[in-house]
């Protein structure tokens, strides 16, 4: 973590040691106030579920209960449904796993990791 703290102005009123004490006293506050409002991050990934209708509310339970977010989901004219979701890249395996078990291995579930060389 890193703090940058900017005067705006450029006077010598509050001599070396009240520039440190005020300098301290305002990072110290956004230190505080960054530890009450951290966020963790996860690495996601893109991955499509395909399917036939007749799976589709076992796959969105799997979905549910994995968290993944949908993002589009269309119909072809065969009747097959293609989902695009967003999930956590530690949890796609399970995911698909799970989604291939409740279908019977019916459903196709393809999902690319977050490349660490872009």
């Amino acid at each position: 973590m890193c703090v940058l703290v900017t005067r705006h102005y450029g006077g010598i009123q509050l001599g070396t040691g009240g520039l440190i004490r005020a300098y301290g006293g305002a990072a110290q506050a956004v230190l505080d106030l960054a530890t009450q409002t951290a966020v963790e991050v996860r690495a996601k990934c893109d991955a499509f579920v395909n399917c036939t209708p007749g799976d589709l509310g076992q796959i969105f339970r799997a979905l549910d209960e994995f968290g993944a977010e949908k993002v589009d989901e269309e119909y072809s004219d065969d009747g097959s449904a293609h989902i695009h979701v967003i999930v956590e890249e530690e949890i796609a395996e399970n995911l698909r796993e799970r989604i291939l078990n409740s279908t019977s291995g019916r459903a196709e579930f393809k999902w690319w990791p977050v490349s660490s060389s872009s």
